[in-house]
């Protein structure tokens, strides 16, 4: 009996180990049949396809799946079918008609083939989108005073902030974090005031992927600003209407205005934040995006929490910027991401390399970076 047991024993232990696979993470908007299967949206290719992720499903039932426009001219297309085969929990994507392309919302219906009983949500037709980033009916706004800084980053795309201005003549914008595809962005320019900020302006430019990722820009001024002291300058995506504004006096010694919000809220259909109290996970990092020898260095703060100040501080190479020179407290609003513009003190210039830090004294959040004190010259 003590053989076997140390046989049992043995074979046990080279045995491979099984480990569970981590469950997907379920986002906050999910839709769910009374004792039936949940689903939500995972991912979205613009005019192609949609996928959903399935759990709880009951393998005895069997269910059809629509598409249509959101609203009273839903006019669905069958796209496919749910059943027993496709398991317990599972992923399965769907093809987007050809009638329905172009089409910036879209709703989904799965319907019980038995009880008639259905559900439906509203999907954005446009690349990567999924559930945690939610839906606004009029475009996602922001401004470089959300971004905590000077510049203005475009919900789900690219930030920009102002470079040069000649006065009466011209605007030039550095825009970073381009995305990747088809996308385009309008360069808008206007007066400022009474909301034109959001919804006016002239068209002056577009902005394509064949700038690349990291590029400045440079558009004329519509004469209707020419004389005055200020002017908008607005990004926005024509297909998904998000957009981003800063302010800037109209002069050759030009500078970002001060704070300003928008005039009104966007409404969107969840109120996840992935960068909200109590949603936040992960740590803040930063990228050097430009330096101008002995005078500034720009770069972007990533995934930085919301509603939390950080010192900021710099040093020489290899301090970490622990205990560095106090530049100023930053801000971080909203959280997410931002580009930001620092001077190098002056006990710094002449260095050939320098230390940048943030720190935050209540979070205890950090992140600490390190930048060549030359013109460009990135790490």
């Amino acid at each position: 009996m003590k053989r076997l047991v140390y046989w049992l024993i043995l074979a046990a232990m080279l045995l491979p180990l099984q480990v569970a696979a981590a469950p997907q993470p379920k986002p906050v908007e999910s839709v769910s049949f009374p004792n039936g299967p949940r689903w939500w949206f995972e991912h979205v290719e613009r005019d192609d396809f949609v996928r959903i992720r399935v759990e709880n499903y009951p393998s005895s039932q069997n269910f059809r799946v629509t598409m249509g426009l959101i609203g009273a001219q839903f006019d669905p297309v069958r796209v496919g079918k749910l059943d027993g085969t496709l398991g317990d929990t599972f992923a399965i994507e769907f093809s987007i008609p050809s009638r329905f392309k172009r089409e910036r919302f879209l709703a989904l219906q799965i319907q019980n083939t038995s009880s008639g009983a259905f559900t439906y949500n509203i999907f954005m037709n446009n690349d990567d989108w999924n559930e945690d980033r939610g839906i606004s009916l009029t475009g996602e706004g922001a401004t470089s005073s959300d971004s905590a800084g000077s510049s203005a980053s475009v919900p789900n795309g690219p930030s920009f902030w102002i470079h040069d201005v000649v006065m009466d003549k011209s605007v030039t914008i550095k825009v970073v974090r381009y995305p990747h595809g088809n996308e385009k962005y309008k360069v808008i320019v206007g007066k400022t005031g009474i909301g034109n900020e959001i919804s006016g302006g002239q068209l002056m430019g577009t902005l394509t992927q064949d700038n690349g990722r990291y590029f400045t820009f440079t558009v004329p001024l519509p004469s209707r600003v020419l004389g005055d002291t200020e002017f908008f300058v607005r990004l926005e995506n024509p297909f998904t209407l998000d957009y981003a504004f800063t302010v800037v006096t109209n002069n050759d010694d030009w500078e970002v205005q001060g704070t300003f919000k928008l005039q009104g809220e966007s409404t969107t259909s969840s109120a996840f934040n992935p960068y909200a109290k109590g949603f936040y996970s992960g740590h803040p990092y930063t990228q050097i995006l430009d330096v101008v020898e002995d005078t500034e260095v720009t770069l972007q703060v990533v995934n930085a929490p919301a509603d939390d100040a950080f010192t900021v501080t710099m040093g020489p190479l290899g301090s970490q910027g622990i205990n560095g020179i106090v530049i100023g407290t930053q801000t971080t609003g909203a959280g997410g991401s931002f580009v930001v513009t620092y001077p190098i003190p002056d006990s710094l210039k002449g260095s050939d390399q320098i230390a940048i830090r943030f720190q935050s004294p209540s979070s205890g959040f950090f992140a600490y970076d390190w930048f060549y004190n030359s013109d460009g010259n990135l790490p």
